[in-house]
């Protein structure tokens, strides 16, 4: 018998993708299981979880903890396509099946509409 017990739902999120919830996380920000293209300008990659203020995903490129990066999240809204344009930096790195899975705490983003003239700018504060 667990000791633990686990609060888990999940909904269709952005696209049709499967979104979990975990209702027991304590951490800061509510974090959504969402896999989503990453864009790493030459490399690629898929996000696992997303929340406001960061996002761990997984690649095959060679990145470092410590290391400031830029990157972008495409995914489908109500009103069309979306791309989260974003600044980072790496807090965690582990290895798993030959990918590099990154956690990221997000420092700058802008949410841009595909097709549009509208940029919203947010600044992630209180990290």
């Amino acid at each position: 018998m667990s000791i633990f017990s686990t609060s888990i739902s999940t909904s269709v999120g952005p696209g049709g993708a499967a979104v979990t919830f975990d209702q027991n996380d304590k951490r800061r920000e509510e974090r959504v299981r969402v896999e989503l293209p990453v864009d790493l300008g030459g490399a690629d990659g898929l996000t696992c979880d997303v929340s406001a203020s960061g996002m761990f995903f997984e690649t095959s490129t060679a990145l470092e903890m410590g290391d400031t990066i830029n990157f972008s999240v495409e995914f489908d809204a109500p009103g069309g396509k979306r791309i989260l344009r974003c600044s980072g930096n790496i807090v965690r790195t582990t290895v798993r099946d030959n990918r590099l899975g990154v956690a990221v705490r997000i420092v700058e983003s802008r949410m841009e509409g595909a097709g549009t003239f509208r940029e919203n700018r947010a600044t992630v504060n209180n990290l």
